[in-house]
C-alpha cells in the first residue's frame, strides 16, 4: 500500500511539474486526497503495533479501512474541495485533526473501543477548521461510535452530517455506503418508513456511476437489514443472498464469505425459515475456520448464533457443545470478563435450562445480569432482557412475586428502548403474561398476550413461527377462563403453520398440538383427532429430551383419563 501511495505521490508531481498535463488545482486535490490516505496508514499501523492480540483479531478490518489510493488520480472522484486549506496555520492544524480523526476511523472499526465524547471532540474540531472532506470523515467516526454505544440520536446526525458533505464534495460511494448506514439507524429507531427512504436515495446515488465491490457489498447488508427490520422479509432474504453471491465473487480467500453466510442465516431466522437459517449458520461456522482457523475470536461470534438456531430447533446438546466452544475461545483470546463472553454465556444458560441443568442455567443468568448491568447500565436493552431471564427461573422456582418483580421490570426497560411496538418486545411480553396467569389475574394475562401477537403479526407477519409461542400462551389464558372456543381459535393459524413448516419451533410446536387437543375436548370437537395431536405433542417432547419428561408426564395423564379403556380378555 505504501509502494502504491508513493507511486501516486510522484505520478501527481510529474503530471504538473514535468508533464505539464495537469492544473496546479488539480495537484493540491490530490495531494490532500494523499494526505488523508497517508494519515489512514499511519493510524493502521498504530494500531497493528498497539496490541498483538487485538492486531490479531482484527487486522482485516482495520486494512479495510485503508482508502484506494487509485482514487486520488481520478478527477471525478477528488471533488472540489479536497485541496489542504492553502494557509499554513489551518494547514498544520488539517494534518494534526486528520492524524485523530484516522485513530478513530480505524478504532472504531476495529475494537468498539472508541468513546463517543473523543469523537464528538473531534467532529466539533473538524467543524470549527471548515475543511468539509475532514468533517465528513469525522462526522462519520461519530456516527459509528454512536451506534456502537447504542445511542442512535447520534448516530443518525453523524451520518447524516457526513453522507451530506460526502454528496457535497461528489464522492457518491462514500454517500451512499453512509445513507445506507443512517437508513440502518433509523430501523433500529422503528422508523421503517424514513429507513426505506434514505435505503432508496442510497441506492439511487450507487445507480449514478460504478462502485467498487466492498461499497455494494457494503450496501447489500444493510438493505437486508432495513428490510427485516420493515418486516419485508423474502426481499431481506433476496438481499442477503445477493450479498452473498457478490462475496464469493469477490472473495479470492473466502474472507467475506463467513460474514455474508452470517447475515443471511439472521435474515432466514428472521423470515420464519429455521431449517435453512440452521444450514447456513452452520456453513458460516465451517467457512470462517477454513479461513481464520479454529481459534480465532471472530469464529466464537457465529458459534454463538449457532447455538441460539440449535435452540430454537430443540438441538439442544448442540447448542451447549457450541456455546461451550465458543466461550473457551474468548476466554483464551480476552479472559473470561471481556464483555464478548457475555451473550455466549447467556446462550449456554438457555440451552441449559432447557437441557433441565437449572442449577448452572441460574447461576449463569445470575453473572450475565451482573456484568450487563454493571457494563451498559440498568436500563439497556441487554440488561432488560437478562432480568427477564431470570424472572423466568424465579418462576420455575415458584418465586411467584420475584418473579413478577423481575419481569415488569425487563420489560418496562426493554420498551424504553425499543419503543411499544417492536416484535423483540414479544418474549417479555409472553413472559408478564403467563406470570399474570399463575398469580390468577386473567384479564392482565390476556393484554400481554394479545399484544404479543400483535407485535409479531405486525412486524414479521401472520405466518411468522414467532408468533406461535404468544398464540399457545394465549390461548392457555382463554382455557382457564374457560372460553375453549375461543382457545380453538386463537390456536388455528399456529396449528396450520406446524404442520406445513419445519421451521416453527420443537418446544411451539409441541405445546400448540397439546393446547389444541385439550381445547377441542373441551368444546366436543374431534376426540380421535384431539388424542392423535396430543400423542403427536408427546413425541415431541420425548424428542426434546430429559428436560421436558414432566411435559410428557403430564400428556399421559390426559391421555389417561380421555382415551377409552381397553377392555381386557375373559
Amino acid at each position: 500500500y505504501a509502494a502504491r501511495w508513493i507511486d501516486g505521490h510522484r505520478s501527481a508531481c510529474r503530471a504538473t511539474r514535468v508533464a505539464g498535463t495537469q492544473s496546479e488545482q488539480v495537484l493540491d486535490q490530490r495531494m490532500g486526497c494523499l494526505a488523508r490516505a497517508a494519515a489512514k496508514l499511519d493510524a493502521v499501523a498504530r494500531f497493528l503495533e498497539a496490541d498483538a492480540t487485538t492486531a490479531v483479531a482484527y487486522a482485516d478490518d482495520t486494512l479495510a479501512t485503508l482508502p484506494d489510493v487509485g482514487q486520488c488520480a481520478d478527477p471525478d472522484q477528488l471533488g472540489a474541495l479536497d485541496a489542504l486549506p492553502a494557509d499554513p496555520v489551518r494547514n498544520a492544524r488539517a494534518r494534526e485533526l486528520m492524524a485523530t480523526v484516522a485513530d478513530l476511523q480505524v478504532g472504531v472499526r476495529g475494537e468498539d473501543r472508541v468513546s463517543l465524547d473523543a469523537a464528538r471532540t473531534a467532529l466539533e474540531a473538524a467543524r470549527a477548521l471548515a475543511w468539509t472532506p475532514l468533517v465528513v470523515e469525522a462526522a462519520w467516526a461519530y456516527g459509528t461510535a454512536a451506534a456502537y454505544e447504542d445511542d442512535p440520536d447520534a448516530a443518525r446526525d453523524g451520518f447524516r452530517e457526513a453522507a451530506l458533505g460526502a454528496l457535497s464534495l461528489g464522492n457518491d460511494a462514500f454517500a451512499a455506503g453512509t445513507l445506507s448506514d443512517l437508513a440502518d439507524v433509523y430501523a433500529d429507531l422503528g422508523d421503517d418508513k424514513t429507513a426505506l427512504t434514505w435505503l432508496d436515495v442510497a441506492e439511487a446515488i450507487a445507480q449514478r456511476r460504478p462502485l467498487n465491490a466492498g461499497t455494494r457489498l457494503h450496501l447489500l447488508g444493510n438493505r437486508s437489514d432495513v428490510l427485516r427490520h420493515a418486516g419485508r422479509v423474502d426481499d431481506a432474504v433476496a438481499a442477503a443472498e445477493a450479498e452473498l453471491a457478490l462475496a464469493r465473487e469477490m472473495s479470492e480467500d473466502g474472507e467475506y464469505v463467513g460474514g455474508a453466510l452470517h447475515n443471511l442465516a439472521v435474515t432466514q431466522l428472521a423470515a420464519g425459515h429455521l431449517q435453512e437459517a440452521l444450514r447456513t449458520s452452520d456453513e458460516a461456522v465451517a467457512e470462517t475456520e477454513r479461513v481464520l482457523g479454529p481459534d480465532h475470536p471472530k469464529l466464537a461470534s457465529l458459534l454463538m448464533n449457532a447455538s441460539m438456531f440449535d435452540t430454537r430447533a430443540g438441538h439442544v446438546d448442540a447448542a451447549i457443545a457450541k456455546a461451550r466452544r465458543g466461550i473457551a475461545i474468548l476466554d483464551r483470546w480476552y479472559g473470561h470478563e471481556h464483555p464478548k463472553v457475555d451473550a455466549l454465556l447467556n446462550n449456554l444458560a438457555v440451552a441449559l435450562r432447557m437441557h433441565g441443568d437449572t442449577a448452572e442455567a441460574r447461576s449463569l443468568f445470575e453473572e450475565v445480569q451482573r456484568r450487563r448491568a454493571a457494563r451498559l447500565g440498568e436500563r439497556s436493552l441487554d440488561n432488560g432482557e437478562a432480568l427477564c431471564n431470570l424472572a423466568i427461573m424465579d418462576l420455575e422456582d415458584g418465586e411467584l412475586a420475584i418473579a413478577t418483580t423481575r419481569a415488569a421490570e425487563g420489560l418496562a426497560v426493554m420498551e424504553s428502548v425499543l419503543g411499544p411496538d417492536d416484535p423483540e418486545l414479544a418474549n417479555a411480553l409472553v413472559l408478564n403474561g403467563g406470570i399474570a396467569r399463575y398469580r390468577g389475574d386473567l384479564d392482565a394475562s390476556v393484554a400481554y398476550l394479545e399484544r404479543a401477537v400483535a407485535v409479531v403479526e405486525r412486524g414479521r407477519g401472520v405466518d411468522s413461527p414467532d408468533a406461535v409461542n404468544p398464540r399457545v400462551e394465549l390461548a392457555h389464558t382463554e382455557a382457564a377462563r374457560g372460553h375453549h372456543a375461543r382457545a380453538v381459535e386463537v390456536l388455528t393459524p399456529s396449528l396450520a403453520l406446524t404442520e406445513r413448516s419445519a421451521d416453527v419451533p420443537p418446544e411451539a410446536a409441541a405445546e400448540t398440538r397439546f393446547a389444541m387437543a385439550t381445547s377441542m375436548v373441551h368444546v366436543g370437537g374431534d376426540r380421535a383427532r384431539a388424542i392423535a395431536l396430543a400423542r403427536q405433542a408427546r413425541d415431541g417432547y420425548v424428542g426434546l429430551g430429559d428436560g421436558y419428561a414432566s411435559k410428557v408426564d403430564d400428556i399421559d395423564a390426559w391421555l389417561a383419563t380421555v382415551t377409552p379403556a381397553r377392555r381386557g380378555g375373559r
